[in-house]
C-alpha cells in the first residue's frame, strides 16, 4: 500500500491487519468476531463499534501514524499541514 492509497477507514484497517502479519482469519480468532466481520469492515461495509477498534488497535499494535490516519480527516491534515509551512515561511521571512 502506498502513502496515498489508505484513504477510507477500511484501507486503514486492512493496512494495520496486514502490518501485524495476520491473515483475517487469525485476526477474527484473536478479537472474537466472525472473518466475514473483519472483512466487512476493510471493505466500508460494516461501521465498527469503539470496543471493536480498541480490539483491533490491542491486537494489531499499529504505528501511531495509522492511528492517527485512521482518526483524523485527511481534509484537516492537509489544511493544519499547509498553515504550519506557511507559518514557517512567513517566520523564515521575517528572520532575514
Amino acid at each position: 500500500m502506498t502513502e496515498e492509497s489508505g484513504c477510507t477507514p477500511g484501507d486503514i484497517f486492512r493496512d494495520m491487519r496486514e502490518k501485524a502479519g495476520l491473515s483475517a482469519t487469525q485476526l477474527a480468532a484473536k478479537i472474537g468476531c466472525a472473518k466475514s466481520h473483519i472483512y466487512r469492515v476493510e471493505k466500508n461495509e460494516a461501521d465498527p463499534s469503539l470496543q471493536f477498534c480498541k480490539k483491533w488497535i490491542t491486537v494489531t499494535k499499529p504505528s501511531l501514524y495509522l492511528i492517527i490516519k485512521l482518526l483524523i480527516p485527511r481534509e484537516f491534515l492537509y489544511s493544519a499541514s499547509k498553515a504550519w509551512r506557511q507559518r514557517r515561511r512567513d517566520e523564515n521571512a521575517s528572520d532575514k
